[in-house]
């Protein structure tokens, strides 16, 4: 469910596509978080497989950047590359690369961006 909900800001972190076009709608992103949530609670983290507990971690850097807080979708990203790496999904390796370039390349902008504007009330 979640990650039906939550497709096409998946899709935009996984092409770098603009900005504009990774809006999701407010309630998709709640809904999207709600049902991870229920996800986490009944299945332990200790006792999710391996596989699952990776895809939980990339819905959940998918519902952060859905809320626009690129830092902790960013953070969720790099736990789930880490399990990638140490564990040898090697079919997994491209595109979490791909996802963590991407997301890093969106929290460069959202700096210069902010940098940009400090500037600028200051003059």
């Amino acid at each position: 469910m979640a990650a039906l909900l939550l497709d096409s800001r998946s899709n935009a972190v996984r092409t770098g596509t603009d900005r504009s076009d990774r809006f999701l709608c407010k309630e998709d992103v709640m809904k999207a978080k709600k049902h991870l949530d229920l996800v986490e609670f009944r299945v332990a983290a200790d006792n999710m497989a391996l596989g699952t507990r990776i895809k939980l971690l990339i819905l959940r850097s998918d519902q952060y950047l859905g809320e626009e807080n690129v830092a902790m979708a960013m953070e969720k990203a790099q736990e789930a590359s880490e399990l990638v790496h140490q564990h040898g999904f090697k079919l997994e390796f491209d595109s979490a690369k791909k996802r963590l370039d991407n997301l890093a390349a969106m929290l460069r902008q959202e700096n210069q961006d902010w940098w940009n504007s400090e500037l600028r009330s200051s003059n």
